[in-house]
């Protein structure tokens, strides 16, 4: 799994499902930490840039705490498995 704003810069988004991606090792390495530009240009196009804003609004929000929230997380991911 990769996220696409760093857990460790960003901890608001860490757990947050749109903030993850699925990679292979050789996409992770080869591409996703070697192309900013252009995984920036996906992930626009992947998830839409309204998605893209939200998520990066999200992420420098520093009056989010850290608390994650365990249940709805596995809410998230059961709704996602349908």
């Amino acid at each position: 799994t990769s996220h696409i704003f760093p857990k460790g810069h960003y901890p608001h988004v860490e757990h947050d499902l749109n903030n993850l991606k699925l990679l292979c090792y050789s996409c992770h390495f080869h591409f996703w930490h070697k192309n900013p530009i252009k995984v920036t240009e996906w992930i626009k196009k992947y998830l839409g840039v309204k998605k893209y804003k939200a998520l990066l609004k999200k992420a420098n929000d520093s009056t989010l705490k850290q608390k994650i929230d365990y249940e709805k997380i596995y809410e998230e991911l059961k709704a996602w498995k349908n």
